[in-house]
């Protein structure tokens, strides 16, 4: 068990405190409706296991409703989701094992803005860290201690302020896991080495290609039927939509839509394997010496693939270990 603290933030912007409305929103939401799944569960079970609800059930229901209901599920971190699932649980499972009086209570918009997450945040002199969101100054700095574990992280809003709460833990558990040092180094095509691991280019992945060649033949078509929609009116070219070209443009955005998934999926995998390692030092070679050192046709290979954003995220999951990250530059790591 470690020390609690609560603190306020200093939230200046408002876009930044609209994200965490939306937060709040999303996982009261999250809450009534897990709490409404199981009352529907226990009709059918008997068994208290039986009615626990998981995570991707839940997000099936909340995704066939996201467009009217639940608008910003898509932007809030999972970590909100999955606490707010454990919580509708926590509270069925011990009235249905105890018997009480009164049933789980769901969450009232009146009731004031309150969330929580089991995300990893971090923690500085004057600002957290908090996934989705970015940083945030805190009113009182230096008042949480750095370089800890940190656990049951909520956060509320009382009218005025928003405040922080949570519990901080020694970091032993997790230094005790670490082990070596790895170094991460990116060639001039974009693929990425691990220590002895070597991961190819996301552009080289065979889904990725088929869904790259059918958006080529899509542009083309549209630009056809927009050649085939133009006509010159007063002196200037003037294209008509039609409906073919709104079908064309639809199937254009769902298939780069397709493909971002495809990138951000391969990232993650990339990423939670360097992070199974546990390294405790990662050399970590900067995408700007990349750049510099491979010019023209290369850079726009490099910034296709999304390596930028592939070392950023291998970076965020080794420092939520508790790992140290150190950035060496083009002449050490590429000769």
């Amino acid at each position: 068990m470690g020390k609690s603290y609560r603190t306020k933030l200093n939230v200046k912007s408002k876009r930044v405190h609209e994200i965490l409305k939306r937060m709040a929103g999303t996982y009261r939401k999250i809450f009534n409706v897990g709490i409404d799944l199981q009352f529907y569960k226990a009709t059918f079970n008997k068994d208290p296991k039986d009615h626990l609800i998981s995570a991707t059930l839940l997000h099936e229901v909340m995704k066939k409703g996201e467009k009217q209901s639940y608008p910003y599920i898509s932007q809030v971190d999972c970590g909100v989701s999955k606490r707010a699932i454990n919580s509708s649980n926590h509270y069925f499972q011990r009235w249905y094992s105890t018997r009480e009086t009164r049933l789980p209570v769901y969450k009232a918009r009146k009731d004031g803005m309150r969330f929580s997450t089991t995300s990893k945040i971090k923690v500085f002199y004057d600002h957290v860290s908090i996934p989705k969101l970015g940083d945030i100054k805190l009113y009182e700095k230096g008042y949480i201690p750095q370089g800890k574990v940190y656990k049951n992280v909520s956060f509320s809003y009382d009218g005025k302020n928003w405040w922080i709460s949570l519990e901080a833990c020694e970091k032993s558990e997790v230094e005790l896991n670490l082990q070596g040092t790895l170094k991460v180094s990116v060639d001039q095509k974009g693929n990425v080495s691990v220590g002895d691991n070597a991961f190819s280019n996301i552009i080289e992945s065979e889904n990725y290609r088929a869904q790259k060649k059918k958006r080529a033949k899509l542009i083309k078509k549209l630009r056809r039927q927009k050649e085939a929609n133009s006509l010159i009116s007063r002196g200037k070219k003037v294209v008509r939509t039609s409906r073919n070209m709104v079908k064309t443009r639809k199937s254009v955005q769902i298939i780069s839509s397709k493909m971002k998934e495809i990138k951000k999926d391969y990232f993650r995998k990339v990423a939670s394997e360097v992070a199974r390692t546990k390294p405790q030092e990662l050399q970590l070679l900067s995408l700007f010496d990349v750049r510099r050192k491979y010019q023209g046709y290369l850079s726009r290979y490099l910034r296709e693939s999304g390596t930028r954003e592939l070392l950023s995220m291998i970076k965020r999951k080794v420092e939520s270990i508790g790992s140290k990250v150190t950035r060496y530059s083009e002449l050490t790591l590429i000769s």
